[in-house]
């Protein structure tokens, strides 16, 4: 039995990754199963009675029996926040410390960041959820984006310094280049985790969410960027020893 950690953060393209993974029936069962929300959500609601105290223990057995594959392959997600909620259970220490890490990583921070501020605004974080407006009448607001930019940045970082300081070996993946390369990605995560991962089938069944806002927006942030970043302030000369 092995278990795999995909340590990521917010719209790095992870919902697409753990569909693909879902779909081999080979690589477990990852979903976001940290996350407040899908504990309330899901089956384990049933375990859930208002005032109740929700045991973390019984959480996460839980769902490495229900995500487990026949092959004995457990995998999740989890989010950097929510790492940082549940990193002092002993129970998530120990399923952390004895899982394979993948990190997940997203090149292009920006569209990251805007990806983020689009399913802020209309509430539809994946494809099949039902958006609460149309993302055609979302407004560009650099100040929303730049402040997830921000935190997605320091996020992503974090993860990084964390896993080499604590010398915990890890694959790392680009979601760009899981999106080029399926096939080949997948197979070297079955091998990371243990696995013949030649002949696993490669579908996703998860539309990718895109619109024809991104580009304009992005356009217009990069503008917005170099004036907040490059505004003059009025100075003309130094002296030597502001340099020192």
């Amino acid at each position: 039995m092995t278990d795999y950690i995909i340590c990521t953060t917010a719209r790095s393209g992870s919902n697409l990754l753990c569909n693909v993974l879902k779909n081999t029936q080979a690589l477990g069962f990852p979903v976001e199963a940290f996350n407040p929300d899908f504990m309330r959500r899901s089956a384990y609601r049933e375990h859930i009675s208002d005032g109740k105290p929700v045991s973390v223990d019984q959480f996460i057995d839980w769902i490495r029996q229900r995500h487990r594959t026949r092959n004995g392959i457990f995998g999740t997600k989890i989010l950097h926040e929510d790492f940082q909620t549940f990193k002092t259970f002993p129970s998530f220490r120990d399923l952390f410390f004895s899982s394979r890490i993948i990190h997940l990583r997203r090149r292009s921070k920006l569209r990251q960041a805007i990806s983020y501020f689009f399913a802020e605004e209309t509430g539809q974080w994946v494809a099949t959820d039902t958006p609460r407006k149309a993302v055609e009448s979302v407004e560009y607001n650099y100040a929303a984006i730049r402040r997830h930019l921000d935190r997605l940045v320091r996020q992503d970082s974090l993860w990084t310094a964390v896993l080499d300081s604590l010398g915990i070996p890890y694959e790392e993946l680009i979601f760009e280049e899981f999106l080029l390369d399926m096939s080949g990605k997948v197979a070297r995560i079955a091998a990371f985790v243990g696995i013949d991962g030649g002949s696993l089938p490669i579908a996703a069944t998860l539309a990718e969410q895109k619109n024809s806002l991104t580009a304009a927006f992005i356009q217009r942030f990069r503008s917005d960027l170099r004036e907040h970043e490059f505004r003059t302030t009025g100075g003309t000369t130094y002296k030597d020893t502001e340099f020192v």
